[in-house]
């Protein structure tokens, strides 16, 4: 079982790998998107929806 200072240290990669998995997910919606818009967003929201 963690503790909260074992779980704290471990947000900076779990932050991380989200980050890159909505980079990942912007590009698999419109692998041209260089600026994401409003709908962009929201399509990626619900894909995170759906697996978190």
């Amino acid at each position: 079982m963690m503790v909260a200072g074992e779980t704290e240290a471990g947000l900076p990669q779990i932050v991380g790998g989200l980050t890159v998995a909505l980079a990942r997910a912007f590009k698999l919606i419109d692998p041209k998107l260089k600026n994401p818009h409003t709908e962009h967003w929201e399509r990626v929201a619900r894909v995170f929806d759906l697996l978190l």
